[in-house]
């Protein structure tokens, strides 16, 4: 597992509530980051891109 796919793993884990998320199948694991994704630049969670 590389740095990144960490880092996903645990913006998963504590944004989208999924407890493991290393344990999904790749397609539904790229597609819950890509919902992350889209909440995240949409500005529906709490924090904000760095600039």
């Amino acid at each position: 597992m590389t740095d990144e796919n960490r880092k996903i793993d645990a913006i998963l884990r504590h944004f989208m509530h999924i407890p493991f998320p290393s344990q999904l199948p790749e397609e539904e694991w790229i597609e819950a980051y890509r919902q992350f994704e889209y909440l995240f630049e949409n500005g529906w969670l709490p924090v904000q891109p760095k600039k």
